[in-house]
């Protein structure tokens, strides 16, 4: 079986390689893998490929290329992980918000919609590529903002969905807390890329997870259900800002990271992943991978099309809940338990957002981002939008300008 890595020059690609290389030990994996990293910057690349050919060595062959059509070809898995634009551009999506008073976030938020405008387009031309090369192919997609980044792979046909660690992350504390395993709870999570929420059996049991999340009790009490904590940056935008501008973005950290991670590498040594932990990989899409390879059946909480599920959302939406996938490899959802009222409203108005986000990332003239602007739920009436439309508008402009190289 052939999987191919799109974006696989970043450093995080070795943090993979390490969550892949923990199914040494079945026998239905061991050895059966074929691996192939493709990125743009053949240097980088190589750097990378070479450690990771040393830690799935028990697991997997690997190759590098430079040419994605080489990379797809007879793929029967894809793992799509870009970033367009690269640390810098997400250090933009996160500070430019502030010229607003909002907080500046890669998937939510103004942030997250410059992130869409510039990489959807860039999206959809890989997912051109894979339906040409691997139609059939199963793909996984991690790129932010990832909700959309899977509607633009449905457009093109594709067996697509989306993988998150942020529903693993919160269900794995309240698993600890309740005892249980998290594949247990995973019926009781429903959401959207970082807009979810834990529906609990009643309100004691909710008053008793209230500390897990940093959102004001009350706030999660008129929820009903215990959100995620990317929740926050909807709930109390201004407290968020406060607390970001006196700081500097969390891409300019990961970019000292990364540069300290590439002179290692370069240098031949293994750099220390675990100063940037990458959870996505183990909790997220490993499960996903080894239900492919093994045809196991076991539940999974992925990102998938909503279809009827939540009949006040459009079919298309992406919502993440329990899944499993079947020996013929096709996503099987399960019904999703109700959500509460005031939940279900943040979800129906960010469903709303994203419907427009996406009609403004095809067809990215200022009516339609001004339109996709007002609809996002972290703008209020009192908001000020000319600057922040006017930063939305520099980045289509960018984008032309790169994409016309």
């Amino acid at each position: 079986m052939k999987l191919s890595v799109i974006g696989a020059s970043s450093v995080a690609t070795l943090q993979f390689a390490s969550a892949l290389a923990t199914m040494t030990g079945d026998p239905r994996v061991g050895g059966s893998l074929e691996l192939s990293l493709y990125a743009r910057d053949q240097n980088r690349l190589r750097t990378v490929a070479e450690r990771v050919a040393a830690l799935v060595a028990d697991v997997a062959t690997v190759s590098s290329t430079t040419s994605l059509d080489e990379s797809l070809e007879g793929c029967d898995i894809v793992l799509v992980q870009v970033r367009v634009g690269g640390l810098a551009a997400r250090d933009f999506d996160e500070s430019f918000p502030h010229r607003a008073g909002l907080p500046g976030e890669e998937t939510l938020g103004p942030g997250g919609f410059a992130n869409a405008l510039r990489t959807v387009p860039v999206l959809e031309e890989i997912f051109a590529q894979i339906a040409a090369h691997a139609p059939e192919a199963f793909v996984l997609v991690l790129t932010n903002p990832a909700g959309l980044a899977r509607r633009a792979g449905s457009r093109h046909g594709l067996n697509v969905v989306e993988v998150c660690e942020a529903p693993h992350a919160l269900l794995g504390r309240i698993a600890q807390r309740r005892g249980c395993e998290l594949s247990d709870l995973f019926d009781r999570y429903v959401g959207m890329n970082h807009v979810g929420f834990y529906i609990p059996d009643d309100v004691g049991e909710l008053e008793g997870l209230l500390d897990l999340v940093p959102i004001d009790a009350n706030r999660i009490l008129e929820f009903g259900a215990l959100p995620l904590a990317y929740v926050r940056y909807y709930v109390d935008p201004q407290s968020n800002f406060a607390a970001q501008r006196a700081k500097p973005t969390r891409a300019s950290e990961l970019m000292e990271l990364e540069r300290g991670a590439r002179t290692k590498l370069e240098n031949g040594e293994f750099p220390d992943v675990t100063l940037r932990p990458a959870p996505w990989y183990s909790l997220a899409a490993i499960p996903v991978l080894r239900s492919l390879l093994t045809r196991d059946e076991e539940p999974l909480l992925v990102g998938t099309a909503n279809g009827a599920r939540l009949p006040t959302l459009s079919v298309d939406s992406t919502i993440e809940g329990v899944a499993r996938i079947d020996r013929a490899g096709r996503v099987v959802t399960s019904d999703l338990r109700a959500l509460p009222s005031t939940a279900l409203d943040l979800l129906e108005r960010h469903a709303h957002y994203e419907d427009l986000a996406l009609v403004a990332c095809h067809e990215p003239g200022e009516e339609n981002i001004r339109r996709a602007l007002r609809a996002n739920p972290m703008i209020r009436d009192d908001t000020p939008l000319e600057p922040l439309l006017e930063a939305l508008l520099s980045v289509v402009e960018r984008s032309d300008v790169a994409n016309a190289r």
